[in-house]
This record gives structure tokens, C-alpha cells and sequence, in this order.
């Protein structure tokens, strides 16, 4: 009797335990993206990256530009709608972790660094 109330307390758990598959992403609209970018944090292999306080980001509906890469040059890119694949000659990819109306955090690799950027859309009084 005792062995029947375990295996039945056994399976009773088991099927009561939370589904481990994660519910799919939601994915990011482009025009969400496009703005200029001012950089106010950012990190490199999680140590702060004060050569970078200047740093901003200028997206279009086209082209992609940060002032610190490739002499400032535009270029054109994708979106997946959670990556940007920017179209240069190393194909950097900028992940978005986090996006609202103000605030875009972007995670990338360059050089063999991982970077993480924080920044702040400028308004138009800026």
C-alpha cells in the first residue's frame, strides 16, 4: 500500500512540474530601432569601457553607423528582428537584448571582445 501512495506521490509531482520549453521570443519592429543612439554605458568582456563614453549609434531605415568602428561610414544591414547584421566587411552582428521607447542594449562581438552597449535615443531637442 505504502509502495502505491509513493508512486502515485511520484507521478503526481511529476506531472505538476512546470513545462521547461521556453514560450518563442518576441521579435522587435525595425521602426523601433531606427534613431540616433547616444552610448551612456558600455562594457567590454564586463569590465566598464571608458575609451567608448562618446559612442552613439545612427540608425536609418537602410544604414547602420556607430562613430567608433570603420571611420564612422554607413552601412547597409538587416534585421532579424532581434539581430542587426550590419553589411561591412567583418559582418558585425549587434544582438538587441533590450529595447524601450528611450533605451536600446545591444551585446556584440568585436574584435574577439564581447561588448555591451546601453544607450538612450536622442529627442529632438538634442
Amino acid at each position: 500500500m505504502i509502495r502505491i501512495i509513493c508512486i502515485f506521490s511520484l507521478l503526481l509531482f511529476a506531472s505538476s512540474c512546470k513545462n521547461d520549453t521556453q514560450a518563442p521570443k518576441k521579435t522587435i519592429d525595425i521602426e523601433n530601432v531606427v534613431g540616433s543612439w547616444d552610448v551612456i554605458h558600455s562594457t567590454r568582456n564586463n569590465r566598464v569601457a571608458n575609451s567608448l563614453s562618446n559612442a552613439a549609434f545612427i540608425i536609418t531605415d537602410t544604414t547602420f553607423n556607430c562613430n567608433f568602428l570603420d571611420a564612422s561610414q554607413s552601412f547597409p544591414y538587416s534585421f532579424d528582428g532581434k539581430d542587426i547584421i550590419v553589411l561591412n566587411p567583418s559582418k558585425s552582428i549587434y544582438s538587441v537584448r533590450l529595447l524601450t521607447p528611450d533605451t536600446l542594449l545591444l551585446a556584440a562581438e568585436i574584435k574577439n571582445f564581447d561588448f555591451k552597449f546601453t544607450s538612450v535615443k536622442r529627442t529632438q531637442n538634442d
